[in-house]
């Protein structure tokens, strides 16, 4: 596994995991208002179906549970990844933070990022893969120096 890729992709990716947290909510909210109980019928079994690849009546019922299952699953895992990113970027030297955040997170090229940072461009490159490094360390363990 390439950590330093991973890490890359997780930082351009940081907006997108939070607006995921947003949709993931509204999903769960949307999926747990169609399983209200007053919204959940009886089954009535007179009107079983016949026949082997019959549905049976609940089972529309039994989907959204299921994704409402997964849904949740999704949504802590993204709000898990976030937390320790956020907590990794707070731990992180502030001037590494800020490069991290200005280049991956922010988007910012050329001369707005060298004035944003304060740095010309060799020094600020040098910086970014030195920051880079060590926020993968931090983020992945032992793993990411191997």
């Amino acid at each position: 596994m390439d950590y330093i890729r991973e890490t890359i992709e997780y930082l351009k990716n940081y907006d997108s995991l939070k607006q995921s947290l947003i949709n993931l909510e509204m999903d769960i909210k949307e999926l747990k208002s169609n399983l209200d109980v007053g919204k959940i019928g009886a089954i009535n079994y007179s009107d079983m179906p016949k026949g082997s690849n019959a549905q049976l009546p609940g089972d529309d019922v039994i989907n959204n549970i299921y994704r409402l299952k997964v849904k949740r699953e999704e949504y802590a895992i993204t709000k898990k990844t976030l937390e320790k990113m956020d907590k990794t970027l707070a731990a992180l030297d502030p001037y590494y933070a800020k490069i991290l955040r200005a280049y991956y997170i922010d988007g910012l090229r050329e001369e707005s990022l060298y004035k944003h940072t304060n740095c010309s461009e060799r020094n600020f490159y040098r910086s970014k893969n030195t920051a880079l490094r060590v926020f993968a360390v931090q983020l992945h363990g032992i793993n990411a120096i191997k």
